[in-house]
């Protein structure tokens, strides 16, 4: 596994620089606000798996 490792270390040495200008160009750029994102993943984090933990 660790020769596995050695051959990606590359893709952590330099940070990623993405842009997304084709998607939101195709797609447009309707993305969830942060804090509502946040919201609505605990809301549903609690409804469908925080009563189901032992």
């Amino acid at each position: 596994m660790l020769k596995e490792v050695k051959e990606i270390m590359y893709g952590w040495e330099q940070p990623y620089i993405v842009n997304h200008k084709k998607y939101e160009d195709r797609f447009g750029n309707a993305s969830t606000p942060h804090d509502i994102a946040i919201k609505e993943t605990i809301q549903w984090y609690q409804k469908n798996i925080a009563g189901n933990c032992v």
